[in-house]
């Protein structure tokens, strides 16, 4: 028996081979039962897209102008107002990338707000049907625990990091893992052997503690020499005097020789304790920004993960992988190091390029008997 033809389908369905070819992309132009009714009928029979069509019609799509194109794709936020979220670097640039993207690939990324009060979910439905909106990517949640009432079923779906307001989604986020491995390799290349960690508490628990349990685990087998417990900072609130006092409180205790950190008040706390960075103590950020300009640390080219989200979803759309799956998968964007001017000069670079990591018996490290807990301040 040969491959089954869109035309059987709709000879099946009782349709025409347009309106087939429109339910199964998820055109909202047809009725959702329809959809699901034609749906129905070639996966009975069935009808599987022939990949070869499936690549050239997404290749015309590139050469479409999104504007007129009538393609749309939602940016998902859910922050207290509706454009707030344009006020934080990663999902801010998270959506230009994105856009720029889909742009590319003749789609428009048009932002909706999932938190407006005078909208109920059955609306947001409707309006997405309206829009003619294919996918859904789904913005960074503000907060961790927030749930989503809306229905996925007619959409290609992708999260951005962790904190995805949705049970199992396919997500995209950078390699925080590799972030602090890389910057340990490069900390250990400048000469450091007294490095200090310090994380909001909320900050690593949104990044399910990739930050603190890869510093742990990383420590020793790097060889980085002293071990220092790294700082939670148990306010929510970068800049707040419990977490100052604190820091000052550590400092004092460990004295590092280089910080890693998130938040670039860390700089501002380290001056007013008479410290100069990078000649009392170095600096690195695990995520440099344009608040931390000329700094050393990790550029999570949040551009290129917004961009891989886009790649993703319309990678499901041409696929026809609609709904939530029943297993999720996460995509991992690799950051790069940034030599910035926070740190003293690589002690003999060529030389460190080629050594092998693991702790030197002369060095010192993590012993036995030795506390690796996390430092914790309760003022």
């Amino acid at each position: 028996m040969g491959a089954v033809s869109m035309k059987t389908v709709a000879l099946r369905a009782g349709v025409s081979l347009n309106a087939v070819s429109l339910a199964l992309r998820g055109d909202a132009s047809i009725p959702v039962a329809t959809r699901e009714r034609i749906r129905a009928v070639a996966d009975e029979i069935g009808y599987r897209r022939n990949p070869l069509v499936s690549a050239l019609m997404a290749d015309r799509g590139m050469k479409r102008d999104p504007r007129s194109s009538g393609l749309t794709l939602g940016y998902m936020t859910m922050n207290k107002t509706r454009d707030d979220w344009r006020d934080f670097a990663s999902p801010r640039r998270y959506f230009d990338g994105a856009a720029r993207r889909a742009a590319e690939l003749g789609y428009q990324l048009e932002p909706f707000w999932l938190g407006d009060p005078d909208i109920a979910p059955r609306r947001m439905e409707v309006i997405l049907r309206t829009r003619n909106v294919q996918g859904l990517l789904f913005a960074p949640a503000p907060e961790m625990g927030l749930q989503i009432d809306i229905d996925c079923a007619s959409y290609a779906c992708v999260g951005l990091e962790t904190c995805v307001a949705l049970p199992v989604i396919h997500r995209v986020m950078p390699d925080q893992r590799h972030a602090m491995v890389e910057s340990l390799k490069q900390l250990r290349l400048h000469g450091y052997r007294r490095v200090g960690l310090t994380l909001r508490q909320y900050a690593d628990e949104r990044a399910a503690l990739n930050w603190s349990s890869t510093f742990q685990a990383f420590h020793g087998h790097l060889g980085m020499g002293h071990w220092i417990p790294p700082l939670w900072l148990e306010d929510r609130d970068p800049g707040a005097e419990k977490n100052r006092l604190a820091f000052g409180d550590w400092i004092a205790a460990n004295r590092p020789d280089v910080i890693l950190a998130l938040d670039p008040v860390v700089e501002t706390w380290l001056r007013a304790l008479g410290k100069r960075v990078p000649k009392d103590v170095g600096l690195a950020y695990l995520e440099v920004t344009e608040r931390t300009p000329g700094a050393s640390g990790i550029e999570r080219e949040s551009e290129r993960v917004g961009a891989a989200a886009i790649d993703l979803l319309v990678t499901m759309l041409n696929h026809n992988q609609r709904g939530l799956p029943a297993f999720d998968n996460v995509l991992l964007i690799k950051g790069t190091w940034v030599e910035g001017s926070t740190l003293k000069n690589a002690a003999n670079p060529l030389k460190g390029h080629h050594r092998a990591w693991p702790l030197k018996a002369e060095e010192p490290g993590r012993g036995r008997g030795e506390d690796t807990s996390i430092y914790r301040f309760k003022l």
